[in-house]
């Protein structure tokens, strides 16, 4: 899922993925993904019943901060 990111934005340099297991509650699943863009550090962590469906709630969060950097890059601002 998160290779399907660099159609967004193909200068990606790396990313990392972290999942952790918590003790408590039902949305005990936590992803956190970390990407490296020239200029910019991308993060996003999100909580769910299982890793599949944080892995997709991060992604798609990854997807938006993308879509807003590459704005600000056409824009000038970056």
């Amino acid at each position: 899922k998160v290779d399907k990111l660099e159609t967004f934005y193909d200068r990606l340099v790396d990313g990392e993925v972290f999942l952790r297991l918590n003790n408590e509650g039902i949305e005990n699943k936590t992803v956190e993904i970390r990407l490296n863009v020239p200029g910019q550090k991308l993060f996003a962590k999100e909580q769910a019943r299982s890793f599949e469906a944080a892995a997709d709630q991060a992604t798609e969060a990854l997807r938006n901060q993308l879509r807003k950097f590459k704005t600000r890059i056409k824009a000038g601002r970056v």
